[in-house]
């Protein structure tokens, strides 16, 4: 599946995130986050440089929530971008239900 940059920060907006730095100069600028009553977390995008449009490749997340949270915001970006997946800094792949497992997140 390819989604351009631009396709992945109206997504982004579509699933309540708040742009916090906008793509004017460079898409590799760009950020956005959620916050919530306790929780913040960042998206920072990374790209595959392709013409005619860069691609994206994924998020770093950076921030402070819980693992139900984080599913949450997950789940509302797979709305408007099905097939999204997660890792961690072990390269481990989650599916929403495997996270869901791997977490102890009832429904």
């Amino acid at each position: 599946m390819e989604i351009t940059a631009a396709e992945f920060a109206t997504a982004a907006l579509e699933a309540g995130l708040e742009i916090t730095a906008g793509s004017s100069s460079s898409w590799w600028d760009w950020t956005a986050a959620y916050y919530g009553a306790d929780d913040a977390i960042e998206l920072r995008m990374t790209l595959f440089e392709v013409e005619p449009a860069p691609l994206w490749g994924g998020c770093e997340l950076t921030g402070t929530t819980s693992p139900a949270d984080l599913l949450a915001l997950w789940h509302s970006l797979s709305r408007h971008l099905p097939g999204v997946y997660a890792h961690d800094d072990g390269s481990t792949m989650y599916t929403m239900d495997g996270f869901r497992s791997q977490f102890g997140i009832m429904l």
